[in-house]
């Protein structure tokens, strides 16, 4: 003959299993969404960074100009631009902003340059500083040729 404990799970029992269960589940779902974001972010922090860089390295065999002071913080005609998402400069349909800021160095003994490029997602171009994206900073040497 068996007893009541012996046939099985009762209801609650039942019902405080499946609400385990779920908690379980809805953390791991929500877990596997922060990781997500996290890699979409890394990864156009990534792109930004590469844009960044890859302005530098043009701007560093071109003649420079001193740039407005807030140039980095908003866009300013002459050091601004758009980009899709591989890079390339466009005019609508913008994925980026890269920014930059190009500033004299006095006290270089020969003349040298500070150039600083930002790129914030388009999306962001309009948020309070500090924006999220990638800058890079490069001191420029000019040289006789």
């Amino acid at each position: 003959m068996q007893t009541g404990c012996d046939k099985g799970f009762t209801v609650i029992e039942a019902i405080v299993a499946l609400a385990i269960l779920t908690t379980g589940v809805v953390s791991l779902a929500g877990l596997a969404q922060q990781v997500t974001d996290a890699v979409a972010r890394s990864r156009r922090h990534l792109a930004a960074a590469v844009f960044a860089d890859a302005y530098v390295a043009i701007r560093a065999g071109a003649a420079l100009a001193p740039t407005a002071l807030d140039c980095l913080s908003r866009d300013v005609g002459g050091c601004h631009e758009t980009l899709d998402d591989e890079g390339r400069v466009t005019g609508g349909g913008a994925a980026f902003v890269r920014r930059w800021r190009i500033a004299a160095i006095p006290a270089a003994p020969a003349p040298a340059w500070s150039v600083t490029v930002c790129v914030v997602p388009a999306e962001l171009r309009t948020a309070v500083l500090p924006t999220p994206g990638a800058c890079v900073a490069r001191v420029v040497v000019e040289t006789e040729p």
